[in-house]
């Protein structure tokens, strides 16, 4: 974080962290991802899939779950229905 300013909101929340846990203790981190349309189509999805698998395949990460990937494996295409709608 050496790049970073003392003000900036990354540098502020890693205070937090290390305010409450242990170096080196495993912590969860949730990421939300907001998008500015609905994530219902397939190429959509298959962003999602990727960037879930990319994640899985980082070092020090031990699971990733997601729309495509909830149980951390990845679903049939056939599952999640294109014209699948949850707000509706």
């Amino acid at each position: 974080m050496t790049n970073l300013t003392e003000t900036s909101q990354a540098v502020k929340g890693a205070r937090v962290l290390q305010a409450h846990f242990s170096e080196g203790k495993p912590t969860p981190v949730t990421i939300y991802l907001k998008a500015d349309k609905p994530l219902t189509n397939e190429k959509s999805l298959q962003s999602l899939d990727e960037l879930t698998t990319k994640l899985q395949h980082t070092a020090g990460v031990s699971d990733v779950y997601s729309l495509t990937q909830p149980g951390a494996c990845q679903l049939k295409s056939t599952t999640l229905p294109i014209s699948w709608n949850p707000s509706a």
